[in-house]
């Protein structure tokens, strides 16, 4: 009767670890899959910020068009008003 009630204690140790060892293998699970939500999210938010520094950009270059006039650097005038900063920065920007 001994070895019985040994066994069962036993068993029971080992019935507990093993609900422990599940509950922590699905919080694991939990912060693997937040973690991968929070690295998508910060993903998102560096493309959201690379497309905000290209529409600052481009706004500069349409200042800079709109200053200059109509279609001045397009033409490569030598006009004195057009700055050839503006026509090549307008120049790397298309390509």
């Amino acid at each position: 009767m001994l070895h019985v009630n040994r066994y069962q204690s036993a068993t029971k140790i080992l019935a507990r670890q093993l609900v422990r060892l599940r509950q922590q293998i699905a919080n694991l699970q939990s912060s693997r899959a937040h973690m991968r939500g929070i690295s998508t999210h910060t993903q998102a938010l560096a493309a959201h910020s690379s497309v905000a520094v290209g529409m600052k950009v481009a706004t500069k270059a349409m200042a800079a068009m709109n200053k200059v006039g109509n279609g001045s650097c397009k033409a490569n005038e030598s006009d004195a008003t057009v700055p050839e900063a503006i026509c090549a920065q307008m120049d790397m920007t298309v390509r």
